[in-house]
C-alpha cells in the first residue's frame, strides 16, 4: 500500500474470505493538493489494520465526491457517502479498538466496508459520472497507452 499510494485494501480484493482491511492516508497529499485536502476534509491516517470491523453511522448527512478503486484501475466515479462513522473492531494484535472517522476518512472506511459486504463502488455510483482518469494521456498518445495493475517499485 505504501508503494502504490492506495488508501485501503481489503481481504476480499486479494481473494481472501476474511473480514479484514487495512487503510492509510499519507500526509504528503496535504502538500500536493492543499485546497482539495481541505475541501474534502482529508487527514493523515497512519497504517491501520481492522479485523472483524463494524461500522455505525454517526451523521446521516451524505456528501457526493469522486472515488476510485484498485480493483478497477484507471476509472473513477461520483457517489454519496456519510460524513461521519464509528468503526469498531480488532487491531493486528487482536486488541479491541474504535475510531470516529469523518470527512474523507469516513469515505475510505465506507469504501472498505463495502468490499467486506461484497459491494463495489460501481454498485453505488452515479453511472453518468464513471470516467477514465487517463483521457489526457490517451489523447496525447493517440490511444497508444498501457495501464498496469502492477505496483511500481
Amino acid at each position: 500500500m505504501r508503494t502504490s499510494g492506495i488508501a485501503g485494501l481489503s481481504a476480499p480484493q486479494l481473494g481472501v474470505s476474511l473480514r479484514v482491511f487495512a487503510i492509510q492516508f499519507p500526509s504528503k497529499r496535504n502538500y500536493e493538493f492543499p485546497l482539495l485536502y481541505e475541501k474534502r476534509q482529508m487527514e493523515y491516517i497512519p497504517l491501520q489494520v481492522w479485523i472483524n470491523p463494524q461500522m455505525k453511522i454517526l451523521d446521516y448527512t451524505k456528501v457526493t465526491d469522486e472515488e476510485s478503486c484498485e480493483s478497477m484501475v484507471g476509472y473513477s466515479a461520483e457517489l454519496p457517502r456519510y460524513t461521519k462513522v464509528l468503526l469498531t473492531g480488532l487491531d493486528h494484535e487482536g486488541k479491541e479498538k474504535k475510531w470516529e472517522a469523518k470527512g474523507w476518512s469516513a469515505r475510505i472506511v465506507q469504501h472498505e466496508m463495502d468490499h467486506l459486504e461484497g459491494k463495489f463502488y460501481t454498485d453505488l455510483m452515479n453511472p453518468e459520472t464513471l470516467c477514465c482518469v487517463h483521457w489526457d494521456a490517451v489523447n496525447k498518445m493517440e490511444g497508444r497507452i498501457f495501464t498496469t495493475y502492477m505496483i511500481n517499485k
